[in-house]
């Protein structure tokens, strides 16, 4: 079954956030085969915009740096010691809204790839944190 072109383009921008932020090697074969894909679609006469990709690669960036953060205060917890602060609380409460709005821009630039090259399905969430 063929990934439709949105996917191809989100996988393909999360796949160089790893490289950046953790850089394991096998990620680099990933994003050829997701390189391979596009060049793919290309040939086949689909018109694909340059901005979808930093679009994508902008929000997800900004969702990785906020559950980054999440985890970081996260991890000071043990199953022993539940310690902390109302302020860390209240920052993780703050990260987890601002991700399910980053997740909604993210399935709006993705329903807008859906539109203009008729791939894929459009994204509809309904009671979701980033419907």
């Amino acid at each position: 079954m063929k990934i439709p072109l949105p996917e191809i383009i989100d996988r393909m921008v999360i796949t160089k956030l790893k490289i950046e932020k953790i850089g394991e090697h096998h990620l680099f074969k990933e994003y050829a085969g997701y390189e391979k894909s596009i060049e793919e679609e290309k040939k086949r006469g689909v018109v694909i915009e340059e901005d979808w990709f930093d679009k994508l690669y902008e929000i997800h960036k900004k969702i990785w740096d906020n559950e980054f953060k999440i985890r970081k205060i996260a991890n000071k917890v043990d199953e022993d010691n539940f310690i902390i602060s109302d302020e860390e609380l209240g920052d993780i409460g703050k990260r987890y809204i601002e991700v399910g709005k980053l997740m909604k821009i993210r399935d709006q630039i993705k329903n807008d790839i859906v539109e203009k090259t008729g791939q894929g399905f459009k994204i509809i969430k309904v009671d979701h944190s980033a419907s």
